[in-house]
């Protein structure tokens, strides 16, 4: 009887990897793999021998979760899939998409940071930074560091993660400056906010 019971990805650059299953026969080998988009094995993208296939993603969807099915066919002509629906979502080691970002000021002094946009596969366990500067090119204050999108740090509002806070009290700020979100996902890649450049408050 053989099992496939998961899929181990190989990151093999920036939107091309590819996948190989774990599995095991307790009394032989699996001879034919079949990999596809559905779990009908006659509509399988690859079948064969090999145990890993090649996935090329475009940029339009490297920020997203795609399914894959995988099955074997062992020497005794059984053909099996995963313990669990034969289906597994796969996602390209690509960074999260930038912040989008936006703020208000709420009341005499204070400034309310939004942004949105989380990383696929971590969803609200997306970090974010938050640095501010004098220019667009030099931000060289850190707000706050790397931290969970869903710690008690950050407000949630609507859909957008906030962070509300005195520039010239907390920060010295007492003219216009600028402020970037930077995200990062679990496997330390990094997107940042407008392009890389701060983002303009004027201020008081």
């Amino acid at each position: 009887m053989s099992y496939i019971n998961k899929w181990t990805i190989i990151n093999n650059g920036y939107a091309n990897y590819y996948y190989r299953p774990d599995h095991f026969d307790t009394n032989g080998i699996i001879q034919t793999y079949y990999f596809g988009l559905t779990n009908d094995t006659g509509a399988a993208i690859y079948k064969g021998p090999l145990d890993s296939a090649s996935i090329t993603i475009d940029n339009n969807n490297i920020n997203k979760g795609s399914i894959r099915y995988v099955f074997g066919k062992d020497d005794d002509g059984f053909l099996r899939g995963n313990k669990s629906g034969n289906a597994f979502v796969v996602f390209a080691d690509s960074a999260p998409p930038a912040p989008s970002v936006t703020f208000t000021q709420p009341g005499a002094g204070i400034v309310l940071l939004k942004w949105k946009n989380m990383d696929v596969k971590d969803d609200s366990a997306t970090q974010y930074a938050i640095v501010l500067g004098t220019t667009a090119n030099t931000l060289t204050d850190t707000l706050i560091t790397f931290t969970p999108g869903k710690d008690a740090a950050f407000g949630k509002a609507s859909g957008w993660f906030t962070k509300q806070f005195n520039p010239q009290i907390d920060k010295g700020y007492t003219t216009d400056f600028y402020f970037m979100v930077i995200s990062k996902d679990a496997r330390g890649t990094k997107s940042k906010s407008n392009g890389g450049l701060g983002t303009l408050i004027s201020y008081p």
